[in-house]
């Protein structure tokens, strides 16, 4: 089964400043978006190898064997697709929880965009994620600094927890504790 879940208000809204927002749903959600997801693709959005659509293919294999459902935007500017926001819906604690496709899996979430996409575009996509799916929450893990989701997550998020790679400058000679 697959589908659409906007809301009549959030069409308007959008349909007015020319773009076009849907969500896939259901096993058949990454064939519906396939097309789409590889014209952003070769425009250069998947700014990782954790976000094209071969990994997204694989991911969305695994979550329905968890309970998980993935609803995966699509935002249209004058019918050419510009923003790709590859979610799943599972529970976490009880709660159903909006995460990235591909989580725990992927090394990185972001969304699929070209690197000129326009806010605008960027931000119906985050409206159509958090607010189509139903879910009471939103847990967005590993987002990098310069993701292109990062200014929206910064206006309409809250960061609980920060995570930073550690590093080892291996030309300089090692300190030696007398532990």
């Amino acid at each position: 089964r697959g589908g659409t879940a906007l809301t009549q208000g959030i069409r308007r809204r959008l349909g007015a400043r020319g773009m076009d927002v849907s969500v896939a749903t259901g096993e058949n959600a990454m064939a519906a978006v396939a097309p789409a997801w590889r014209s952003v693709e070769k425009a250069g959005g998947a700014a990782t190898p954790f976000q094209t659509l071969a990994m997204a293919e694989r991911s969305a294999e695994v979550h329905p064997r968890h309970g998980e459902t993935p609803p995966i935007v699509v935002v249209c500017d004058g019918g050419r697709p510009a923003v790709i926001f590859p979610t799943v819906v599972g529970r976490w604690n009880g709660i159903p929880t909006v995460r990235f496709l591909g989580d725990p899996l992927i090394q990185y979430g972001d969304v699929i965009a070209a690197p000129d996409t326009a806010p605008a575009l960027l931000e119906a996509g985050w409206r159509a994620a958090t607010h189509s799916s139903g879910a009471w929450l939103i847990h967005l893990c590993k987002v990098r600094a310069d993701a292109r989701l990062a200014p929206l997550l910064e206006r309409h998020a809250r960061a609980v927890a920060h995570y930073e790679a550690p590093f080892v400058d291996v030309r300089q000679p090692p300190v030696v504790s007398a532990r």
